[in-house]
């Protein structure tokens, strides 16, 4: 599982505790690809529950004008 953001054009993997933004790549073989994006093998739905839970609470939120 991976889990990433796209806000204000920076690309951030909300599993990581690295704020760097990371670049979106076309790759021949595996197509459209993020480097360095952290990958994480689901064994349970605990894992699942655990992970998303971090990624939602480092997830940028800001008011916009439609809200």
């Amino acid at each position: 599982m991976s889990y990433l953001e796209i806000y204000n054009e920076q690309v951030k993997d909300l599993l990581s505790d690295k704020t760097t933004s990371l670049m979106i790549v076309e790759d021949p073989a595996k197509g459209v690809i993020v480097p360095d994006l952290n990958e994480f093998r689901v064994k349970s739905i605990e894992d699942l529950n655990s992970l998303v839970t971090l990624g939602n609470h480092r997830r940028t939120m800001a008011p916009t004008a439609a809200n």
